[in-house]
């Protein structure tokens, strides 16, 4: 670390900024309103604001539009003294819903009316916490039942070029990927409002459902595509990288800027960068500057999911892969060196016996098999290995934001990575072809819609296996530091030389790390109470391990089972549930535990149930059974 300064510097960075937001200082989370502004907000929610308009998103229902730099007229007393006159104070961004739908152009400056709230906090233990992820984007406050009381004639042409633009491409790949047009916009434009909800839990059940998201393999498949495909024509390093890197930050802004993708352009961005200056591209170094790059415009991205997970898979890949295929001593094989020891291995790994019975079947070629069949199989243990190492950076992430982790993922995503980059390469070409015929896109497209088909269906497939998904629950800060530090210390001594046994240390060290990463306090009898609005849900917990749920239904709130109960239980680490008790039949009582068993029938629920439930006392179902 000490020949990369720069990547000191930003982890250092990084860490005090942990440490001021532990001591109390607000600059990751809190409100930037003046205490003074927001309890007047609390006191008169109806208010008027005014803002600039970034985007729109719409539905069948609602229409939601997106403010910048907006501010809202503050009334602090009634009296009308020259120190109590309205005033203008900024409270960043805002989410509007408007009451109906308005034509309103990014750029359009509005003046809205409405009830203005802060975002929701999280409510039950493992729900999504909908407060933290608004932060990173600057949102403190929605505005609902809005109404537009005025907007400029003028707008930004470009902006709204580029939502037009995505609205376009996004109708193309509807129509020529038929049923997977949904994954095709997830994967090509970052636009997952058409993707079905089941195909999205059955992705992220097997554990692959970053396939979905604009990542690295995208920026890296269309960036340097357009980067080579220029310096072809003879433009040279500095034009052809500066035009890829401007057709790529008009991607990033057509997509919607997710941390995967800002990530992937920032880190694009500095490798083009070191090929026009002639310098070494540094990975770690790379990946540091860009997280530093993005906490400095939005320091709550320190606490999301999506930000961590994206990072700790890039670090996975760049500093530990790299560890454990030297201790594998597979780099050699990697690089192709393994054809030049074809005879030494063969007399090396084939006996007597199996020499005779190979040659006999064989014949004289017999080496040469053994040789390719040796080759790639110890292939097959180094993308082993590189998605066991990626995961097991990835693990406290995802357990301390979902409380379970896909076992199987590690295994499908060694078919599923190396055949992606054909899915994007041909929903991106298939599009372009759509734009000038949808014949010709869709037989274009066909090769990608026939892998999309293929993930599915061991999505599926994923989905029967009794034991695809290990979950553990939540766990603390300080197991996940010390996981990170045991972990960290395994990497080291894998890369030391001369010491035979360092892989049976590492193993130890991770053995070790994991052991305290999931280790839980005994769980004694409890009660807990769900908020689950206006309904009742329950969970009884027992000292041998046994769970109980007691009702789980809302009136105002939808989806309770699979965004309040399951992720609850997730999250607690209970893996199964023994027993349902319901005490009559209305909504506010059984919609979440209907949901619950929908989702169980069609393989969608990690959590088994194998429950009886009871109504009254009377015995409804016993173990999935009328």
């Amino acid at each position: 670390m000490t020949k990369r300064p720069l990547c000191m510097v930003c982890l250092v960075l990084m860490l005090l900024m942990c440490v001021a937001d532990r001591a109390g200082f607000p600059l990751i989370r809190g409100n930037p309103v003046p205490e003074n502004v927001d309890s007047w907000i609390r006191e008169h929610p109806k208010v008027t604001i005014c803002g600039e308009v970034t985007q729109t998103t719409e539905n069948e229902f609602s229409q939601s539009v997106y403010l910048s730099n907006t501010y809202l007229i503050y009334q602090p007393k009634k009296n009308q003294s020259k120190e109590n006159q309205p005033k203008k104070i900024s409270i960043e961004n805002v989410k509007v819903f408007l009451k109906k739908k308005e034509d309103v152009p990014a750029g359009t400056v509005v003046l809205v009316s409405g009830n203005l709230e802060r975002v929701g906090e999280m409510r039950n233990p493992g729900e999504f916490d909908a407060r933290q992820y608004y932060a990173s984007q600057h949102i403190f406050y929605f505005m609902k039942k809005a109404e537009l009381l005025k907007k400029s004639e003028n707008y930004s042409a470009y902006r709204q070029g580029m939502n037009d633009l995505r609205k376009y491409l996004s109708k193309v790949l509807n129509g020529i990927g038929g049923k997977e047009a949904g994954v095709f916009q997830a994967i090509v434009l970052g636009d997952k409002s058409s993707l079905d909800e089941e195909v999205k839990l059955r992705y992220q059940m097997a554990g692959i459902v970053h396939v979905l998201a604009i990542s690295g393999l995208h920026i890296s498949v269309i960036g340097m595509g357009i980067y080579n495909l220029l310096m072809k024509t003879g433009m040279g390093i500095w034009p052809s990288g500066i035009i890829a890197l401007l057709i790529l930050l008009q991607y990033g802004v057509m997509t919607g800027g997710s941390v995967s993708t800002m990530r992937a352009v920032c880190m694009f961005l500095i490798s083009v960068g070191a090929k026009i200056t002639g310098r070494i591209y540094d990975l770690p170094t790379a990946l540091a500057v860009s997280a530093m790059l993005i906490l400095g415009d939005s320091g709550a991205y320190l606490y999301n999911s999506g930000f961590l997970l994206s990072f700790s898979a890039v670090a996975g890949a760049g500093v530990v892969v790299p560890a454990l295929t030297k201790s594998m001593d597979l780099s050699r094989i990697e690089k192709g060196e393994n054809v030049r020891r074809k005879k030494s291995v063969w007399k090396r790994h084939a006996g007597k016996k199996f020499k005779n019975i190979c040659c006999m079947i064989l014949g004289k070629h017999t080496g040469q098999i053994y040789e390719k069949f040796a080759g790639g199989f110890c292939k097959a243990n180094l993308a082993l290995g590189a998605s066991i190492g990626i995961q097991l950076t990835m693990l406290p992430v995802s357990l301390y934001f979902f409380g379970e982790v896909s076992l199987v993922g590690i295994f499908l995503n060694l078919l599923v990575l190396p055949t992606v980059g054909v899915v994007l390469g041909s929903g991106v070409i298939g599009l372009l072809a759509g734009c000038v015929s949808f014949s010709v896109g869709r037989v274009v497209i066909l090769p990608g819609k026939v892998l999309a088909g293929i993930y599915e269906e061991l999505c599926k497939l994923s989905g029967n296996l009794p034991f695809g998904i290990w979950i553990t629950g939540q766990p603390k800060l300080w197991q996940v530091a010390v996981y990170y530090i045991l972990f960290a210390g395994a990497v080291w001594i894998l890369t030391q030389k001369g010491k035979r046994e360092r892989k049976i240390i590492a193993f130890v060290v991770v053995c070790l790390a994991m052991s305290i990463l999931i280790w839980r306090e005994p769980e004694p009898f409890s009660v807990s109470c769900l908020d689950v609005g206006q309904g009742d849900g329950l969970v009884l917990r027992t000292p041998e391990g046994n769970c109980f749920l007691v009702d789980g239904g809302s009136t105002n709130k939808s989806g309770v089972g699979q965004y309040q109960v399951l992720p609850y239980l997730k999250n607690q680490g209970i893996s199964q549930i023994d027993g349902i008790f319901i005490s009559h039949t209305d909504q506010d009582h059984i919609s979440g535990v209907q949901e619950i068993l929908e989702m169980a029938v069609k393989k969608l629920n990690s959590v088994n149930w194998d429950a009886c439930i009871c109504l009254s006392g009377k015995i409804l179902l016993l173990h999935g059974k009328n």
